[in-house]
């Protein structure tokens, strides 16, 4: 729905800049406009012709989520004003998207303005990354004040003698839901890991719920999380802080390092460094014939299917006994009622009924050898 509404307003705007070439072909005597009546000069002409240029160049920028271009939509929705009412008795049903313009800038730049969600993130993040960071190597000496299961998930990832894990950078898309009678948000997300002298997790999420934009961003430096949510960029929802929130975005900081940063990402485990896998052989003739026949049989016998009265014997097999039956044949078996009432059990001993055989038509029969085969 988001991208839908984008899409229509940028187009409105286009269109509008468009029309507002008449104007800039009145008043430069590009070709005589019938549709404008008062009379327009030639520097009106060229204010025209620039309100058209900003419009047109809003819109695009409007359609391909360029950052930024409130800025442009608001200078050309301004011009384009100026110059309506100059010839408002011609032009005054232009107000009309030059205000849906208005609107939209106005949720730009609260979405992307400098108090925004977006604009805080991308401050933190230049701060953070702007710290000095300690590189090296990991040691066992790093492992010694470590619990031992930690030191020994250390060993075993190979972290051994690999590089420092200083920062990384993630970026997600996907749904979440608040429960499980909760409907889905589609949402993508930005987050940045610090891993130096103080730890931090910054992370923005866009989500989308009831058609309506939803912001989100979760602050973790030093001791101290964060987390804000607001509709449409402007109404706060949530503002979370304290310490299960502390707890929980530590606990987040060090699963995306064993998830998101593992030590060694492109290396195989050294039981499989010798281990490759086997090249299929065969002859590509040979089972491309054989799955050509298989498909060509498929189509005949669904062309020429016979219906039968009763199942084929060899496509329905009777079912195991079960392995009591044969110690305990009578008490153990399960029960199975006449339509007399009477109980009547299921005997280990007896030996099951001859089935009539059907004899099937050469295609029929042909299907069932290439299932059997199959299966």
């Amino acid at each position: 729905m988001r991208t839908g509404v984008r899409w229509i307003v940028g187009i409105v705007v286009v269109l509008h800049g468009l029309i507002h070439l008449l104007g800039a072909a009145k008043g430069l005597d590009w070709f005589p406009v019938t549709q404008l009546r008062q009379p327009i000069s030639s520097t009106m002409g060229v204010a025209w012709l620039a309100a058209a240029t900003l419009l047109v160049v809003a819109g695009v920028m409007l359609i391909r989520k360029t950052r930024g271009w409130w800025i442009v939509g608001a200078a050309a929705a301004a011009l384009s004003q100026a110059v309506i009412l100059t010839s408002w008795t011609d032009a005054k049903a232009g107000t009309v998207p030059n205000l849906v313009l208005l609107l939209a800038t106005g949720y730009g730049f609260a979405a992307q303005g400098p108090k925004s969600y977006g604009a805080q993130y991308r401050r933190r993040v230049d701060i953070e990354l702007a710290e000095p960071t300690h590189f090296g190597v990991v040691t066992e000496a790093d492992l010694a004040a470590l619990p031992e299961a930690v030191a020994d998930y250390v060993r075993q990832s190979g972290a051994l003698g690999e590089s420092r894990v200083l920062n990384l950078r993630a970026r997600i898309h996907g749904r979440i839901r608040a429960g499980a009678s909760k409907p889905w948000m589609r949402f993508t997300g930005e987050q940045v890991n610090i891993y130096g002298l103080t730890p931090s997790r910054l992370f923005l999420m866009d989500a989308t719920m009831f058609g309506l934009p939803v912001d989100v961003l979760h602050v973790f430096v030093g001791p101290s999380a964060t987390m804000r949510v607001k509709l449409c960029s402007l109404l706060p929802m949530v503002n979370a802080a304290g310490p299960d929130m502390d707890r929980g975005e530590t606990v987040t900081l060090f699963n995306d390092l064993c998830v998101l940063a593992p030590p060694r990402p492109h290396r195989r485990p050294p039981h499989l460094a010798e281990h490759r896998p086997a090249p299929r052989t065969g002859n590509v003739h040979q089972r491309r014939s054989h799955r050509e026949r298989r498909a060509r049989l498929q189509r005949r016998s669904r062309t020429h299917q016979l219906r039968l009265r009763r199942p084929v014997a060899s496509l329905h097999r009777r079912p195991p006994l079960h392995p009591a039956a044969l110690v305990h044949p009578t008490p153990h078996l399960p029960r199975r009622r006449c339509a007399a009432g009477r109980d009547l059990r299921r005997s280990a001993v007896a030996r099951p009924r001859p089935r009539r055989r059907v004899q099937l038509p050469r295609v029929q029969r042909r299907r069932n050898r290439v299932q059997h085969r199959n299966s």
